[in-house]
């Protein structure tokens, strides 16, 4: 009877354990006592034997020791293998490739009571290079410390500091491409600023009021508010007004004008760009579809090695996707550019419609390099905007195929060198990648213009960062279902099958 009643002790402790998932004194002395309770009988039964289980229980215990020894000199050299096809648990290459070079001693502050929401990223960054490093601080304990930051700095806020640079994070906005960027940030040298051109109905960053459909998908705030959250100064710039381009913008955008540039800005857009400067275009199919309403945007673009033929995508992908031929799928990204070498391997699904055809310039300027950054799908051809937008209504007869191929929706040109330095030019055929509803929703629109600002800057610092995409659904464990596998598995079964066999061996020598 006693060793049943130690079974029933053992498998209390541990029923114990499993609703309280959790191991505490309770549930521990009760298996111990019926363990002891088990074995008393065995071992008294089996005296002649007893050495040789002391001995089996001296070399358990000496092994027991031996792998605490191994964990505790162990856990100083951690070695991570992150086995998902994602790397969701490891820096992504843009990131390792800054860390290798950062050459400036960077902290991360962080304010709060637990580590653990933390430590995962945080000590990968500490772990890529020497020159990053982290710590945690309860604001409560150490209120001057905390006062040196914000006087009413709440619990779950980082401050990544270099230097007098100073960049605030939230615990909900830490992730590694905000980590990343807040590091870019407060190691730049110098800022960068970039100018969205008005005065021609383009897209607005400016605040806005009018609740009007319309005028809200004209709306590019968005973009404008991702830029400055990495450090990149925007602004409105008339240039006319001005006179010229100003002498701290590191680049300007035209962004969807409904009307055309006056002949005396777009000399000043080309004597800006002739003296190395940078330049965005996204030009749209205009609301009537009838001419091309951009003649200096489009002899601008032909003087630096584009063609605008007023002409617009069709794609019979667009056709099968959405039953219409004028829906066309960003399909293919050049992966030797870096604007879009990383969005070649992580971009997700973007359709957009009503994509004008752009087209490298033949023969093209002497000096200039035009270079495709995304396409259609090889099913596509041009139409010209009469065709299209006339009594066809967008029903045109597709080619035969020899004239389906992909299509150019964005491209980047430089030119030749001039004031120490090459003019650089990107154009789109759209202006829907920088509208707040496009890049609400689609993360690989925004990393695609993003991407472009950062190399019309020559900011390679600002780095692009791929969204990691969980395929499947992934296992999420609690701390609590942690414990409660580790009783039942590594605790609870062993203990299952110890008491078994012992109680098998026993039956048997009785036998």
């Amino acid at each position: 009877m006693v060793p049943l009643a130690g079974v029933l002790l053992v498998a209390a402790g541990l029923a114990w354990a499993i609703r309280q998932r959790y191991f505490d004194e309770h549930a521990l002395g009760l298996a111990l006592v019926g363990l002891l309770m088990f074995l008393s009988p065995f071992v008294f039964s089996e005296i002649p034997h007893l050495a040789h289980y002391v001995q089996a229980v001296l070399y358990s215990g000496f092994v027991f020791g031996a792998c605490v020894l191994v964990y505790l000199f162990g856990r100083e050299y951690n070695v991570r293998l992150d086995l998902t096809p994602q790397r969701l648990h490891s820096l992504s290459e843009p990131t390792a490739a800054y860390l290798r070079l950062l050459d400036q001693d960077v902290k991360a502050w962080v304010f709060d009571t637990d580590r653990r929401p933390y430590e995962a990223l945080l000590d990968r960054y500490r772990e890529a290079t020497p020159r990053f490093s982290w710590s945690l601080h309860d604001p409560r304990r150490e209120p001057d410390l905390a006062r040196r930051f914000d006087p009413e700095i709440e619990i779950g806020t980082v401050y990544v500091e270099q230097g007098s640079r100073r960049r605030r994070l939230g615990r909900d906005d830490l992730a590694e491409a905000a980590l990343t960027q807040a590091l870019v940030e407060v190691t730049r040298q110098r800022p960068v600023k970039v100018y969205f051109l008005t005065g021609h109905g383009e897209l607005s960053i400016a605040p806005s009021t009018d609740p009007n459909a319309a005028s809200a998908s004209r709306s590019a705030r968005g973009f404008a508010h991702a830029l400055g959250r990495r450090g990149i100064e925007t602004g409105e710039l008339d240039l006319a007004a001005e006179g010229g381009a100003p002498r701290d913008a590191d680049a300007i955008l035209l962004a969807g004008p409904v009307r055309d540039l006056f002949e005396v800005e777009a000399r000043l857009l080309e004597a800006y760009l002739e003296r190395g400067g940078r330049l965005m275009i996204l030009l749209d199919v205009p609301p009537t579809g009838q001419g091309a309403e951009a003649g200096e945007v489009a002899a601008l673009l032909r003087r630096h090695g584009l063609a605008d033929d007023e002409s617009v995508i069709l794609d019979l992908a667009g056709q099968q996707l959405m039953n219409n031929l004028l829906q066309v799928p960003l399909a293919a990204y050049n992966s030797n550019h870096p604007i879009t070498s990383g969005l070649a391997r992580t971009a997700g699904n973007v359709v957009l419609g009503n994509l004008r055809c752009l087209a490298r310039e033949d023969p093209a300027p002497i000096g200039v390099e035009a270079v495709p950054l995304v396409e259609s799908s090889p099913q596509a051809w041009c139409e010209s905007l009469s065709r299209v937008y006339g009594p066809l209504g967008g029903r045109a007869t597709p080619p035969g195929a020899d004239r389906l191929n992909r299509r150019a929706i964005g491209w980047a040109v430089q030119g030749p060198a001039a004031e120490g330095r090459r003019w650089r030019l990107a154009a789109f055929g759209t202006s829907q990648l920088l509208w707040d509803r496009v890049l609400e929703i689609n993360q690989t629109a925004a990393d695609l213009m993003i991407g472009t600002v950062a190399w019309l800057t020559e900011q390679e610092d600002t780095i692009l960062v791929p969204t990691k995409t969980l395929r499947g659904t992934p296992l999420v464990i609690t701390d609590a279902e942690l414990r409660l596998i580790l009783i039942v598995l590594g605790l609870a079964l062993p203990a299952a099958i110890f008491l078994g066999g012992v109680s098998y061996t026993r039956f048997l020598r009785r036998g």
